[in-house]
């Protein structure tokens, strides 16, 4: 069944998930994500969050924003590949005059399960965080992609010249569910860099559909 839900229900529902995971688990090994060259990259990053960024790219004509996040500190990132490059983590951001703000996301609402320890990962400084199998990505390993209809565009940007918009994607640090530990998981956001659309047809585009 497909819903409208605005973010903070989304986000609220994948915190409520990751409240069911048993206190008696006992963590597993993290793997290790080797780094990824990132001498010549020119890609526009991000603000970093914990140590993770995200750079987002736009095809203009298909209306899908690829996105990639890595580890862009100098520092080891533990995190938990649950729900990484899952639609329901990911949402946009519109600029206006008094900031950023949340667009209204069209979901296919499933119940999913909390992080796991089998699910830890360790991004080494500079590494590009692959997503997992299940995450349905159709691009690249490292990639995931957010589709701009998938969200419902209010009719009053059709008739503004530019439009900003950022990508936003949640993303859990790695679980530590050892005895004694009450923190088992941190929820992280992090967002991309700003993406102009300069191109009136464009904008007008999003909202006929």
């Amino acid at each position: 069944m497909k819903l409208r839900l605005p973010t903070a229900v989304t986000t609220a529902w994948v915190l409520l998930a990751a409240c069911c995971l048993p206190a008696s688990a006992q963590p597993d090994a993290l793997h290790t994500v080797a780094p990824a060259d990132t001498g010549s990259d020119s890609r526009h990053w991000g603000e970093l969050v914990e140590g993770l960024q995200m750079h987002a790219a736009l095809d203009m004509e298909s209306l899908t924003v690829t996105c990639i996040i890595r580890n862009g500190c100098t520092e080891v990132v533990g995190y938990s590949e649950y729900m990484l490059g899952h639609c329901v983590s990911s949402w946009l951001e519109r600029e206006c005059d008094t900031g950023w703000q949340p667009i209204v996301q069209w979901l296919h609402v499933s119940i999913g399960v909390a992080p796991r320890p089998k699910e830890n990962r360790i991004a080494q400084p500079g590494a590009l965080l692959p997503m997992p199998e299940w995450s349905g990505c159709e691009s690249a390993q490292d990639t995931f992609v957010v589709s701009l209809n998938w969200f419902d565009w209010p009719e009053g940007i059709a008739q503004e010249p530019t439009l900003g918009i950022r990508v936003v994607h949640g993303v859990f640090s790695a679980v530590d569910v050892s005895p004694g530990n009450d923190d088992r998981w941190h929820y992280m956001v992090i967002r991309s860099a700003p993406i102009r659309i300069d191109d009136p047809a464009v904008i007008r585009k999003l909202v006929s559909r």
